[in-house]
């Protein structure tokens, strides 16, 4: 993928996911994790890119998918009956 669309395609992944990590605050457990769980693939598939890119990607796209793991840890232990939906 050229530089300049991957840069772009990374920028929209990464504001739609501060946009679902925000809008999951408002959301129950549930869905929470259903929330979430679209993201964390999606953010998957940019690791490899964001490892040989500058500390500063990399660093951010770190803190994108600790989020994301943060808000299910929370989801479930809120609600541990939400697992068996999954």
């Amino acid at each position: 993928m050229a530089d300049s669309a991957w840069k772009q395609v990374r920028n929209q992944l990464w504001s739609f996911s501060r946009y679902n990590h925000k809008r999951s605050l408002a959301q129950g457990p549930v869905e929470q994790i259903s929330t979430v769980l679209k993201i964390v693939p999606l953010l998957e598939d940019l690791q490899d890119d964001c490892q040989s890119a500058t500390a500063k990607i990399f660093r951010f796209q770190k803190i994108l998918q600790g989020t994301s793991f943060d808000i299910l840890a929370t989801a479930v232990s809120k609600s541990p009956s939400v697992l068996g939906n999954y």
